[in-house]
C-alpha cells in the first residue's frame, strides 16, 4: 500500500466519506494481486511480450524512447504522430515528454516558445494531465488515478480533473493557479490540432 494521508478530524463528512471509499479501493485492488504477480521477473516479461511489438501506440512510445538521435523536423514528426491519434493513456504517459528539455540538468517544459521551469514545470506537468481528462480519458470518478489522489493525498474531487485543480490551489498561489488553468486550455488546443510546433524545444 502507498503511504496514506489520514483526513483531518474536522474534515467535511463527504469529503471523509470519499477519502475513505477511496481507502477501501486501494486496498482492495492491492490485495487482489498475488505475490507472483508483483514478481518483477514477471513484470518485466509482461513489458517486453512479444504480442505487444505490432501495437502502433507501443510502437510510438518505443520510438519516443529512442529518440536521441533524432533530428529537430523527425522530431516534430514523431511528436504529431503521438498526438494525432489523441489516444488518452499515451498522451498521459509521454505528453509532458514532449516539450521537455532537461539540458544541464535543469526541468524545463516548452509551450509556443515559452520554457517554464522549476514551480511552473510541475504546473506544466499538472496542466497536462488535466488537459488530457479534457479530450476524452475517463477520468471520472471511477478513475484509478482519482482513487490515488484521494487516498494518498486527500485530493478528492468528484472528478480526476477538480482534483487536480483543487491539489493546484493547495499547493501554490493565485498567480500559479491562474497559469495552471491557461496552460490547461492551450494545451487542450495543442492536443485537439496535433500542433507539434507548439510543444517544440529550442536548440
Amino acid at each position: 500500500m502507498p503511504n496514506v494521508e489520514a483526513m483531518p478530524p474536522n474534515a467535511p463528512h463527504d469529503l471523509a466519506r470519499r477519502h475513505q471509499t477511496a481507502l477501501d479501493d486501494l486496498r482492495q485492488r492491492c490485495a487482489g494481486f498475488s505475490s507472483e504477480e508483483l514478481n518483477g521477473k514477471v513484470i518485466h516479461e509482461l513489458a517486453f511480450d512479444p504480442r505487444a511489438k505490432g501495437d502502433p501506440l507501443m510502437q510510438l512510445q518505443a520510438s519516443w524512447t529512442g529518440r536521441t538521435s533524432l533530428g529537430p523536423t523527425e522530431l516534430d514528426t514523431l511528436r504529431a504522430q503521438i498526438l494525432s491519434p489523441r489516444d488518452p493513456l499515451l498522451l498521459w504517459e509521454l505528453g509532458p515528454e514532449l516539450s521537455l528539455d532537461s539540458a544541464g540538468g535543469t526541468q524545463r517544459y516548452h509551450l509556443d516558445g515559452q520554457a517554464y521551469t522549476d514551480a511552473q514545470a510541475e504546473v506544466f506537468n499538472l496542466a497536462w494531465r488535466s488537459a488530457v481528462c479534457g479530450v476524452g480519458a475517463g477520468c471520472g470518478a471511477a478513475d484509478v488515478n482519482l482513487t490515488a489522489l484521494c487516498a494518498e493525498n486527500g485530493l478528492c474531487g468528484e472528478t480526476l480533473q477538480q482534483a487536480i485543480l483543487d491539489g493546484v490551489h493547495r499547493a501554490y498561489g493565485a498567480a500559479d493557479v491562474a497559469l495552471f488553468q491557461r496552460l490547461v486550455v492551450r494545451i487542450e488546443q495543442v492536443i485537439a490540432t496535433a500542433d507539434a510546433n507548439a510543444l517544440r524545444v529550442p536548440g
